[in-house]
């Protein structure tokens, strides 16, 4: 039998067939997502291009602060199905606070809580989310003033709601409701210990915008992790938790970086790189479902599923 010939150009034409059917992509999305989707982490990543003919990679700012030509991928991560359900090409030079709306609307999500970082965090979101009745949970930046930091200054934590023990680490925390809200401030002691250290040494090495002025004036900042949200909850522990397990789509975007190298691409347009991305959409799937058989048949210290 003789193999069929394999040429760039005919991979090139298979990813711009995939492309252009960008309806049948989100439909297959959708089959993922079905009712036990209760827990979406949302988030955003780039892959950086130098194709002149593209389009979208304009140039943007990232988490590691390099202004140079991207694509943006938005991602909607099932936490019950831990795996990526849903993703969405955009240009590099649009931020996340424009795109939610669109991705929600075209993912079809219903009946879920948005877990969210600091750059969905905005008012605007926040109401979008709550209008079409979907619960949220966002982190607020630690100089907000819709922080309440009273009880952060004062060493004694008796008006404090509680505490409880997360990874082997008591945290404390309160709330309080601001605007038919909930704001939870968290208090993790070992996290303080590590942030005020890193904070002198940076003073003693005399890093620019490090003084002992600006220290007095945040450090009763260090080791507290404020949520801003829409779910009715008592147990703190429990936002907390849904807050923590964005790990997992830090997981996943290694995965698609590291694992499948996707962090270059060289496709010259919208057609061909939606294409390219279903592809590696569809192998981040295979990933973790080999990954979740492996842990039910508890191989996990003989095969990886990149080994796989």
């Amino acid at each position: 039998l003789s193999m069929p010939t394999i040429t760039p150009q005919k991979c090139s034409q298979m990813l711009e067939q995939v492309g252009i059917q960008r309806k049948k992509i989100v439909a297959f999305f959708q089959k993922l997502m079905t009712d036990t989707s209760k827990h979406l982490l949302i988030d955003i990543t780039h892959v950086f291009s130098q194709s002149q003919q593209l389009g979208l990679n304009q140039k943007g700012y990232n988490a590691q602060w390099e202004f140079r030509p991207q694509v943006n991928f938005l991602c909607l991560y099932g936490y019950e199905q831990q795996m990526p359900l849903y993703y969405r090409v955009l240009s590099g030079d649009i931020s996340d606070v424009k795109t939610l709306k669109n991705a929600i609307a075209e993912s079809g999500v219903k009946q879920c809580v948005v877990i969210g970082d600091k750059g969905f965090n905005s008012e605007e979101n926040r109401k979008y989310l709550a209008e079409e009745g979907l619960h949220y949970v966002m982190p607020l930046k630690r100089d907000s003033s819709l922080i309440e930091e009273d009880r952060l200054r004062q060493s004694d934590k008796r008006e404090w709601t509680g505490f409880f023990i997360y990874q082997d680490r008591p945290i404390w925390y309160y709330r309080y409701k601001k605007d038919n809200r909930w704001i939870y401030v968290f208090f993790d002691g070992h996290l303080q210990a590590e942030e005020e250290r890193d904070y002198l040494l940076r003073i003693e090495k005399q890093y620019e915008g490090y003084n002992i002025e600006n220290y007095h004036s945040i450090q009763h900042r260090f080791g507290t992790l404020a949520i801003i949200t829409n779910v009715e909850e008592d147990e703190g522990k429990k936002i907390y938790e849904m807050y923590k397990s964005r790990h997992a789509i830090e997981q996943m975007y290694d995965v698609f970086k590291n694992v499948l190298e996707a962090d270059r691409m060289y496709v010259r347009d919208k057609e061909t790189l939606e294409g390219w991305m279903f592809v590696h959409y569809l192998a981040m799937v295979y990933w973790y479902r080999i990954q979740r058989k492996l842990k039910e048949k508890k191989m996990e210290s003989q095969h990886s599923p990149k080994d796989i």
